[in-house]
Order: C-alpha cells, then structure tokens, then sequence
C-alpha cells in the first residue's frame, strides 16, 4: 500500500513509518521540510493534489505538540490552528481527488472527554469542558470533507504516549531519577483523582495491517483503559 503520513517526523509518525516499511508498504512523509516526499504549507493553504492521486491510505498525525512549553496565549493558539487548518486543507484537498484513498486515519486525543474524575468513558461518550476539549472538537470536525466525499473515515483519540526516544516519558522521568517524582494526576482532591490513559509506540507498531482492519466512522480509542 501508498499509505500518506502527515507529522512522519514526530515521535508516533517514526513508529508508523518504520512499521510501515518493515511490512512492505510504501509511506509518504508530508511535511513542512524540503526532505519530506510531499512538501506542504498549511498556514498558506499550499498542498499539491496531484502527489495524492492513486494512494491507498491516508494518516494524518500533525500538530503542534501540546508539551512543548507553558501554555501562554499564543502557544495555545499555536496548538488549536496547526490542527485545524492543517486537517481542513488536507481534508478539503482529499475529498477533491480523482482517485481518492480507501481510508483516512485522522489523529486526535484522549483530551476531547476533558477532565471527568471516575466517570466511564467509551468512544461513545461526549466531549468534555475546556480547552483541550475545545481543540479536540475542532479538530474533529475539520475532517468533515473526507465524510462528505464518502471516504472512509476513522478518527483516532490517542492517549499519552510513552517511548524512551522522546515524548511525554522523557519529560516526566527525570524528576523520578532525582528522588523527587510524584503523581502527575493528583489535585486537591486526592491522589488517584485524575487519571491519564496513555500508549507505548511499542503498541502502535504491533497493529499489523491496522489501516485495513479499522471499520466504520466511529472514533477509535488508542490507549490503554486508565
């Protein structure tokens, strides 16, 4: 399979590539730098159509990454537009192809159900308050064109993702090393209040053929339980 990865440089797109290598699959980096197989610009709306004809499956993984600093006004308006226009114009650009893919994998999170203490959870399950719920939601309905189209689409809520080559595990170890690690879900309320679904990329390389297994329009919930 053609298979077209958007954010191949980040922590998750890597995983997928190498997996998708390993399997004998062909992937299409997308991405700002010159390197990449399909070079875009979604702030300026630049993404040549003509590169995406006759692919098989499409995973779109861009956007800004949430731990890369404090949240000041700018950074979150950073995280909130490198999804969506990234997600509208790679939407509206696959729905106007003459050969469209089979499938659109589009990336989302765990954020999108907000800050619900005990409460159950499931795909089903509506989205929360806040900010990161905000972001989420938007970011969802971004990928309406692809529905429209009548291109199978499947929207992928991952949790956080844990990996010794970088990501959130990098960030959240060294305190631990120096004796002074804690809980980094506990509020006032107590310790085991909050809780934080995450993944291993280990995981995410294990799902053989996953873009052909994945059925239907519903969300898919990529991590673990709690």
């Amino acid at each position: 399979m053609k298979v077209v990865v958007t954010g191949a440089s980040g922590l998750v797109g890597r995983a997928l590539t190498d997996r998708l290598r390993e399997g004998g699959h062909e992937p299409i980096r997308v991405g700002r730098s010159r390197s990449s197989d399909i070079v875009w610009d979604p702030e300026n709306g630049e993404l040549d159509s003509r590169q995406l004809e006759g692919t098989n499956a499409v995973v779109h993984l861009a956007g800004e990454n949430i731990a890369s600093g404090r949240w000041t006004g700018r950074v979150k308006e950073r995280i909130l537009e490198s999804r969506t226009r990234g997600t509208s114009l790679l939407s509206r650009t696959l729905a106007g192809l003459h050969d469209k893919p089979g499938v659109v994998v589009s990336a989302s999170a765990i954020g999108y159900y907000g800050d619900r203490g005990s409460e159950r959870l499931d795909e089903q399950a509506s989205a929360g308050v806040g900010f990161l719920p905000g972001v989420c939601r938007d970011w969802e309905s971004a990928t309406e064109p692809v529905r429209i189209a009548g291109i199978r689409l499947v929207t992928m809520r991952t949790g956080v993702v844990l990996a010794r080559q970088g990501g959130a595990l990098a960030r959240m170890i060294t305190p631990f090393r120096l004796g002074v690690g804690g809980s980094s879900v506990s509020d006032r309320r107590g310790p085991a209040s909050r809780y934080g679904p995450c993944q291993r990329t280990a995981s995410i390389r294990r799902e053989r053929g996953w873009c052909r297994r994945l059925a239907g329009d519903s969300p898919e919930w990529r991590s673990s339980p709690d």
